[in-house]
């Protein structure tokens, strides 16, 4: 074949695979263009089309006035996200700390969020700009492809340290909070939270998460935001708390650790619940640095310690009323019925002298009336020989002791009312006479917790009539509709006879008005109150020992209880208040209830 035919030839190949070739694409394109045509344009919409979470407000808290305790106020946010970012992260933070600056903490906290985070997701770079920093970068956000500015809601508590432990405080959301709270992944930007009434309430203060749809350009910047589902704001919470009361208190604890409950006796409505000392919980929220947290758990004060709720002390002598209500009720004395006090007490074929920690020459010869009034170890160390371990147990256990009250916090303590044969149990010892004793002052291995305390003398103060303690008072929802708390009784007496009753609250006011009370010097013109002083032991002093408190490191001297309840005869409040390792508990509960009934009145 000549050369000339075979280029032909191959000429002629060449040009109908060229053809076909091109019939091929044409073909190609009219299938993308026309049958592909929906679905195309919706991969292309979803190239410039970013889902972005709508961030719920959070619910409001008010104490019962009105006050606002915990708010939310508008913040910047900057956010990066991974997908739609070109640049190298550690050049980018370079380049965003020229304009904002961030900590060496939020850094820390910004890589351990975007190692866990998902491509779709924007990760915080700072959760709380400055109105400066804000106009820096945004004037220069067109450098920085994949970065966002939002403005979102940040909890914030405006009494600082003083309801820290009661409200608790408000976080980021972990992988733990979203599976157990069913969070969809776009909740990594919502608050949850972490303790007290934010944790306890938190389903109802959240709110539900909503989102938008942004339209982005090629290099990932918004142009557009239209909302797709609204987010729905959390509810409001209307405390029982007194926000005025409280604060009073919490200044005359300062420099003090100590706790102070107060409550209605008639409803359960907690007026004041502090912990001394206390923390900002608002440096929780900002996220705080490793410093900060360090120095709060490190110091010996425990100012996270929410003492309250969760301390556990001896009952001491603030025992001594509910143990005589209950020997009167089971007839173990009676009220005209006398003991001789040399200052000790032995019990019988046994040596061991138990002595009477505040008159060591003894009351002479004593009544339970006057016993509680000037606090008479002796009386009630033969009391308790006489009413023995188990139904003093049985009768304490009445008045809400050992058990959690019920409160609507998280973590409550029980608490402990020992018996025989819970030490065989527990501590597989048998029990000994001795230690029915000095249970009968309330030492020994009872543990209770101030609000504990305070919950027994209101039901004192209520006749016998037990109420559950709550620090929500109504429930507001964002729709309008109320969910009112009502009071609940949880314990009851049932007395024999109100005159025994009656004759140890006469015990409880003479430790406040009798000279020889031994809260007399709180005794105030105008109103009657009804109390009880303690001491609780931190350590055991030895046969024949004095205790010296001058001579103690200050963590082993005694702490100072106080219980009362007023005015009388139709008590409209119950505190209870223990200063740890010193005295003046029923000072300050004197400061307070005259500031309450100055301040709220008397009825």
């Amino acid at each position: 074949m000549h050369n000339a035919t075979k280029f032909q030839v191959r000429f002629t190949l060449a040009k109908v695979g060229i053809t076909l070739a091109l019939v091929v694409l044409l073909i190609r394109l009219a299938y993308l263009q026309i049958y592909c045509h929906e679905q195309y344009q919706g991969l292309s919409q979803n190239n410039h089309l970013r889902l972005q979470p709508a961030i719920p407000t959070r619910g409001i808290i008010y104490d019962r006035y009105g006050t606002v305790l915990a708010n939310s106020q508008a913040a910047y946010k900057l956010d990066i996200t991974r997908e739609l970012t070109t640049r190298p992260i550690p050049e980018l933070l370079v380049e965003i700390a020229k304009l904002v600056g961030f900590t060496q903490a939020e850094q820390d906290a910004f890589w351990k969020a975007w190692k866990n985070s998902r491509s779709f997701q924007p990760v915080t770079v700072k959760s709380h700009l400055t109105p400066a920093e804000r106009d820096r970068f945004a004037v220069n956000q067109y450098r920085f492809d994949g970065c966002t500015l939002t403005v979102n809601p940040l909890r914030y508590y405006p009494y600082n340290d003083v309801f820290s432990h009661v409200l608790g405080y408000v976080a980021k959301v972990s992988e733990e909070d979203r599976n157990k709270n069913q969070l969809s992944p776009l909740s990594q930007q919502v608050m949850v939270g972490r303790t007290a009434l934010e944790q306890y309430y938190e389903p109802e203060l959240r709110g539900e998460l909503g989102f938008n749809t942004v339209h982005t350009d090629a290099h990932g910047r918004p142009i557009e935001t239209q909302v797709k589902q609204a987010a729905l704001p959390g509810a409001n919470l209307i405390l029982t708390l007194d926000a005025a009361f409280q604060e009073h208190i919490y200044k005359l604890l300062q420099g003090k650790r100590a706790s102070v409950v107060a409550l209605d006796p008639r409803n359960g409505e907690i007026l004041a619940f502090i912990s001394v000392p206390g923390y900002n919980p608002n440096d929780f929220v900002h996220g705080i640095d490793p410093k900060t947290l360090n120095l709060l758990s490190q110091n010996p004060s425990r100012p996270l310690f929410h003492r309250a709720l969760k301390g556990r002390y001896p009952l001491a002598s603030t025992i001594k009323p509910f143990l005589g209500l209950g020997a009167l009720e089971h007839k173990i004395v009676t009220p005209e019925e006398e003991i001789f006090d040399p200052g000790w007490y032995e019990l019988p074929n046994d040596k061991k002298r138990y002595r009477d920690m505040l008159k060591p020459k003894g009351h002479g010869r004593i009544r339970l009336q006057r016993a509680i009034a000037e606090s008479c170890d002796t009386y009630f160390y033969h009391l308790a020989h006489k009413m023995k371990m188990e139904l003093m147990a049985e009768w304490i256990k009445r008045f809400g002791f050992g058990h959690v009250t019920g409160v609507d916090l998280p973590e409550e303590p029980s608490g402990l009312v020992p018996t025989p044969s819970w030490k065989r149990k527990t501590k597989h010892e048998p029990w000994y006479p001795g230690e029915t004793i000095i249970s009968g002052i309330g030492q020994g291995y009872y543990l209770t917790t101030p609000l504990q305390l305070a919950c027994a003398a209101g039901m004192m103060a209520n006749q016998g009539i037990g109420m559950r303690p709550h620090l929500v008072r109504e429930v507001d929802y964002f729709d309008g509709h109320k969910q009112v708390i009502e009071p609940i009784i949880t314990h009851t007496l049932g007395l024999s006879q109100l005159n025994n009753w009656q004759l140890v609250v006469n015990g409880m006011e003479d430790v406040v008005k009798d000279a020889h009370g031994t809260a007399h010097r709180i005794q105030r013109k105008g109103y009657r109150i009804a109390g009880k002083t303690g001491t609780a032991q931190v350590f055991s002093l030895k046969e024949g020992q004095v205790y010296d408190a001058s001579e103690l490191a200050e963590h082993l001297r005694d702490h100072s209880m106080f219980i009362c309840f007023g005015p009388l005869p139709k008590p409209i409040i119950a505190l209870a208040i223990i200063v740890e390792n010193n005295r003046g508990a029923s000072d300050v509960a004197g400061q307070a209830l005259e500031w309450y009934f100055t301040h709220r009145g008397m009825t």
